[in-house]
Formats: C-alpha cells, sequence, structure tokens
C-alpha cells in the first residue's frame, strides 16, 4: 500500500493537479461564454456540435497539453539528475529518457491537438503554439525567471484561447494572464528559488507584462466592433471600444472582488506558513485553485447563471480533489503503522 502512495503521489503532484483542474475551468469557461453571448462570433463548432462534446474537447485539449509539459519537465528533471549524479561519480553513464516517458510526451500531444481539432484549424494552431511555449518554459524559461513567468502566463492565456481563438471579450483572459505571472513572482521569492529574481528580471518580467498587455487589449478592441449579432454595417464607422458595450461591468466587479479576496487568504496562507517551502507551496496551490472563481465571477456577472454553476461545481470538485491528493501524499511520507 506505501508502495502505492509513493507512485500516486509522484504522477498526482498536489500543485500539479490544481493546475490541470484550473486550465480546464478556464478553457470551460471560453465554451462557457462563447454558447451562451450572442456577440461572440464563435466558430463553426459552437452552432453543429453539442456543448456537453464541446466541453469535453476543450477538457481534452488543456488536459492534454498540461500533461504535455508535466512529462517534459520531468523527462528534463531527471536528464539533469544524471547529469549531476556524473559529475560526482565520473565515468557513470547518463540515463536516457525511459520509453515510457516518450510515449506520454507523445500521447499527451496527441491529445491535446485531438481535442482542439473540435474546434477547427485555427485552434489546432494555437494548441502548437502553447506547447512550443511550454517546451520553451521548461528548457530555458524555468532558469530566467523574467522569462518563465511571461511564459507561464502566456501559456495559461492560450490554454483559454484554444476553444475559441476569435474571442472578443479579452479581459478574462487577461486576468488569468496577470493572475498566473503574479502568483509565479510571489511563489518564485517567498519560495526562495534558484536562481534569485534579480531587479533587472523583475523589470523585464513587468514590461513584459505590460507589452503582451496591450497587444491582449488592443485585439479586444479591434474585435470589438465585429461579430454576428451586430449585423451588417460599414467597416468604416464602426464604434470600437476598449471594454465590449454589450458586457455588464457586473462582471468585472465580482472578478476584481475575487482578486481582493485572494490576496488576503494566501496573506494569511503564507503567514501562517511553517516554512519557505510550505509557503511556495501554499502560493501556487491556491494560485490554480483561484482562477475557477474568476470565470465564476465573469458568467454570474453577465447573467449566465447555468454557466456560472457548472464553473461552481468545477471549482468544488477541484478542491475535493486537491484535498484527497494531498491527504495521500501525507500517507506516502508519513505512512500509518501499528504501534509495538
Amino acid at each position: 500500500m506505501e508502495g502505492l502512495f509513493r507512485r500516486v503521489q509522484g504522477v498526482m503532484r498536489v500543485p500539479r493537479l490544481a493546475g490541470a483542474m484550473a486550465a480546464v475551468a478556464n478553457a470551460w469557461f471560453v465554451v462557457l461564454w462563447t454558447a451562451s453571448d450572442a456577440h461572440e462570433p464563435g466558430i463553426p463548432a459552437y452552432t453543429s456540435v453539442p456543448l456537453g462534446l464541446l466541453l469535453l474537447a476543450a477538457a481534452a485539449s488543456t488536459i492534454g497539453l498540461y500533461a504535455f509539459g508535466a512529462a517534459v519537465n520531468d523527462v528534463l528533471d531527471e536528464k539533469r539528475d544524471s547529469a549531476m549524479a556524473g559529475r560526482l561519480r565520473p565515468g557513470r553513464p547518463a540515463s536516457a529518457p525511459s520509453e515510457f516517458a516518450i510515449v506520454i510526451i507523445a500521447a499527451a500531444l496527441l491529445v491535446a491537438v485531438g481535442g482542439a481539432t473540435v474546434f477547427g484549424g485555427h485552434s489546432v494552431l494555437l494548441t502548437l503554439l502553447v506547447a512550443g511555449a511550454v517546451l520553451l518554459f521548461n528548457f530555458a524559461g524555468r532558469f530566467v525567471p523574467g522569462v518563465g513567468m511571461m511564459l507561464l502566463g502566456l501559456v495559461y492565456a492560450g490554454h483559454m484561447l484554444i476553444p475559441n481563438p476569435e474571442l472578443r471579450f479579452v479581459w478574462p483572459v487577461w486576468l488569468v494572464m496577470t493572475h498566473a505571472l503574479a502568483a509565479s513572482c510571489v511563489a518564485h521569492v517567498i519560495g526562495r528559488r534558484v536562481p534569485r529574481l534579480t531587479v533587472r528580471a523583475a523589470i523585464f518580467a513587468v514590461l513584459s507584462w505590460i507589452a503582451w498587455s496591450a497587444a491582449l487589449i488592443a485585439l479586444g478592441w479591434w474585435r470589438s466592433a465585429e461579430g454576428p449579432a451586430l449585423g451588417p454595417v460599414d467597416p468604416t464607422t464602426l464604434a470600437r471600444h476598449v471594454w465590449a458595450s454589450w458586457v455588464s461591468p457586473w462582471g468585472a466587479i465580482w472578478a476584481g472582488l475575487a482578486a481582493a479576496a485572494f490576496v488576503v487568504v494566501l496573506t494569511t496562507k503564507v503567514r501562517l506558513a511553517s516554512s519557505s517551502a510550505r509557503a511556495d507551496e501554499k502560493t501556487r496551490r491556491y494560485g490554480a485553485l483561484w482562477l475557477p472563481l474568476y470565470g465564476m465571477a465573469w458568467l454570474w456577472g453577465a447573467g449566465h447563471t447555468p454557466g456560472a454553476v457548472l464553473i461552481a461545481v468545477l471549482a468544488v470538485a477541484s478542491l475535493a480533489a486537491v484535498s484527497l491528493t494531498r491527504e495521500l501524499s501525507t500517507l506516502a511520507e508519513h505512512p500509518v503503522g501499528y504501534r509495538r
């Protein structure tokens, strides 16, 4: 039984599980938002494919990408550990990635692309671009903090856009990107990770965030006057807006309250953490678990109650799954035994 717990712990790490569930929630938000709002142009799949299948395809795409990144991360960590062991013991051959690891990487990428196929060619292309960003993050971003933080935010944003690359209302995507970057920065600092976050790296991360934010908001501004709900119009007289005129501000209000609550909760949890490593783990865990709340807030504020309820159910399921995984991890580290 102890061996089983240890294998489960290795595969289903708490931060990974929370991140995967958060990615699914982000993708589901876009599916539900597009299907519920007539102002979103969507893609042909939204008129020909049942909503349940769209949600399943979005989950497959995001989970596939997340498993792809986790498997690549494990292979690179194993190679680095082997190289370090070789330096300590000269003459020891470096280990090669196992066939099982290679199969997992290939299968995960195939699942991600297969899920994106339901949404069309642009979604498949975006999936491959996100996979490329995941590779870049694992090969270089983890060791260059400023670059890694920005890449992580872009990966989460890319997960959201795969179900609808033509999304017009992009502020939820911007919020998730910003949240992921900020949580990554806080975790890196309080976890005292190496390499340390220098002033130069922090400035680069902030400038990159400003540049990508401007690009995303400009895209939303350009698309704000497009869509089938507006009917035929003269392109020269289109009125574009930074904030889509058909979206209620209540969504932003609820999402802002959720962000403020995250700051309060995280501050409390970090203060109570017994070590910097625990504070790091809590930041990553709560940072991921909080993302479904943003989707729920946007949908609730816009009056899309069924979608908000579905995201809320997914958020509760994520919390339950993470809690169960934590218990399994605790049992693996401190197995229950009989006293003699």
